[in-house]
């Protein structure tokens, strides 16, 4: 089963969404993962306009992937280590440098596809 087969929502092929998960699988494949409210809410069958992802990597190595795909980042929590992506329409994505074992993981396939 491929993770995208667990999970279906409009935000997990969203352009924007897209871009950024495939600046930090370029990073280091496989190291981020969706968590909290958005993936609580589609398995509810709520919307879902907020979109956390954990990360293996760290704040700077965060900053460098954004940025080598020319998408902004902005430290809006550098001392618990989020870092903001600002790409299109999306603002409010943050990266948690900690790793975070979420009960139910949403990785999404290698972007290179």
């Amino acid at each position: 089963m491929r993770p995208t087969d667990r999970l279906k929502a409009a935000w997990l092929t969203a352009p924007a969404n897209l871009a950024v998960m495939r600046a930090l699988d370029a990073a280091r494949p496989g190291c981020a993962r969706y968590v909290g409210g958005c993936v609580r809410n589609t398995l509810r069958g709520l919307p879902s306009d907020d979109f956390d992802v954990a990360t293996q990597l760290t704040p700077s190595e965060v900053i460098a992937a954004l940025e080598a795909a020319s998408i902004r980042a902005v430290p809006t929590g550098l001392e618990h280590g989020t870092i903001t992506a600002v790409h299109e329409s999306l603002s409010l994505t943050r990266f948690e440098s900690r790793w975070i074992q979420a009960l139910l993981p949403v990785r999404m396939p290698r972007w290179t596809r």
